[in-house]
């Protein structure tokens, strides 16, 4: 969860939601003045709101959301590079199935971060904006020259094709607050 220092904007806030161009983000602000003020800890890479909230006051806070099911997706994707071709792609819906309907304290430390809904990052003192939006509303916002780059793309072709009817039905389900509260 970086903080960023800015000689105009002051101390910015930028909540980085699991699998919502986060590391773009990141990198977008480095190359346009902002500095790196504090990050999270390796143990807890993307703390939710409860976590963040006493840090302090900030000028602004923004974070970038994704349309829930794509999220879900680009998780499976990112996991499925971390198995070394462990993950089969038969293997996918099981999987999203057994990672959904685990208690979230039991998951591992990979899926515990990311499969948090992502209004549980958010606060509503916070900006947000849609990734499908592109970044033109941010940098317009933060007032940045240089585009964001585009970082972690993965190799794996994973999709919402790789899902039954009732996985999609799950998902979901299981995120039907973020697809209230983005607009999804």
């Amino acid at each position: 969860m970086p903080i960023f220092s800015h000689p105009t904007l002051g101390r910015v806030l930028f909540v980085h939601i699991p699998k919502c161009a986060g590391s773009s983000v990141c990198w977008g602000l480095m190359r346009n003045g902002f500095e790196l003020d504090k990050m999270s800890t390796d143990a807890q890479p993307h703390p939710l709101y409860v976590d963040y909230r006493g840090w302090g006051s900030f000028n602004y806070k923004f974070t970038v959301v994704r349309e829930p099911l794509d999220r879900f997706c680009s998780m499976l994707r990112y996991r499925q590079d971390l198995s070394n071709g462990k993950l089969k792609n038969e293997e996918i819906d099981a999987f999203a199935i057994d990672a959904l309907n685990t208690e979230r304290a039991k998951l591992d430390r990979v899926w515990g971060q990311h499969i948090p809904p992502q209004v549980e990052y958010h606060c509503d003192d916070m900006e947000f904006f849609r990734l499908e939006d592109g970044f033109e509303a941010v940098q317009k916002r933060l007032r940045l020259n240089t585009p964001f780059p585009t970082s972690n793309v993965s190799d794996s072709k994973v999709n919402v094709s790789f899902l039954s009817h009732a996985t999609v039905r799950r998902v979901k389900e299981f995120y039907k607050d973020d697809y209230e509260k983005f607009g999804y």
